[in-house]
């Protein structure tokens, strides 16, 4: 038997472990569920294939580490470092349909007859890394797992991953890699999944701006005084100039331009903007120079 044949066989299986899995809340900002799903996730690891799983407790919410073979076994096997994470956001009840720990099936919104999984936690991500275990699962079952796998689920991505970076220095050995893959993002625009070769990163900046020591008429003051909320608009104009580049000194120092294989590949994706412009509801893209920003993304950060 074929891993696609196990998987047509062991479908409907799969999809109530999946069903169990999204009906548990788990919400980390609030630690609503965390500890009954975190015990969830552990046995739904070891039952689709992980031989090692190990729950890694934090300051904050635990995270999940699960490998496919042991340290001696897998001594000589590629590794593959697969990240996801249990936790999802809070719920506001007026923005459902059906209840967001109750998975229901229905069309989705393209009224094209697609059927898709409704509930908390099915697109992001507790659906993407259980896509991992079903297919660990049957090539384990089948054709032999020709790599080992190492699963790091993380509790707290949805409340900033606070202890993250904690986790992955103090189980460094365990969690090294010759490849890591995330699958944590929105279908492509043509309907096909794809394969992202890089992810953006973030960089939180606090400005505050202060005025006048009180509350001033605009009438009498509105011409010489500066208004603070005018100045964050001016420091915020100059950081990015005509062609959507930041200008912030040493900004690209560490960034390395594009390679032209790359750039050969991103304009062979088939990408219509104007459809993606319909969809969003916006009345325009910027220029057309912000149309190819948004397709290049013309810089990778080492």
């Amino acid at each position: 038997m074929s891993a696609t044949d196990y998987i047509e066989r062991e479908f409907e299986a799969f999809v109530d472990d999946l069903f169990e899995l999204l009906a548990q809340p788990s919400i980390s900002a609030t630690g609503e569920g965390v500890p009954e799903c975190t015990a969830l996730v552990e046995r739904l690891c070891r039952e689709y294939g992980f031989k090692n799983v190990e729950i890694v407790e934090t300051s904050g919410q635990p995270a999940i580490i699960a490998r496919t073979r042991t340290v001696s076994d897998a001594k000589n096997t590629p590794r593959i470092l697969i990240y996801g994470h249990y936790d999802v956001q809070p719920v506001s009840p007026g923005e459902w349909t059906t209840p967001p720990f109750e998975p229901t099936i229905r069309e989705g919104p393209g009224g094209n007859g697609d059927k898709r999984i409704y509930a908390r936690g099915a697109g992001d991500n507790k659906g993407q890394w259980f896509a991992h275990l079903c297919a660990i699962r049957a090539l384990s079952e089948t054709d032999d797992l020709p790599v080992d796998v190492t699963l790091l689920l993380e509790g707290e991505e949805e409340s900033g991953s606070p202890n993250l970076e904690s986790v992955v220095r103090e189980h460094a050995e365990t969690l090294a890699a010759d490849l890591a893959y995330v699958a944590d993002g929105p279908i492509d625009t043509s309907g096909r999944p794809h394969v992202l070769m890089g992810a953006r990163g973030l960089c939180y900046v606090e400005v505050n701006a202060r005025g006048p020591n009180r509350d001033l008429h605009s009438g009498n003051y509105g011409g010489p005084i500066p208004n603070p909320a005018w100045e964050l608009i001016r420091v915020l104009d100059s950081m990015k100039d005509k062609e959507g580049r930041i200008t912030i000194n040493g900004f690209y120092d560490d960034v390395r331009p594009i390679e032209e294989i790359d750039r050969e590949a991103l304009e062979a994706m088939p990408f219509d903007a104007e459809a993606v412009q319909a969809e969003q509801m916006w009345r325009a893209l910027p220029t057309d120079q912000g149309k190819a920003t948004w397709r290049n993304c013309s810089t990778t950060r080492r």
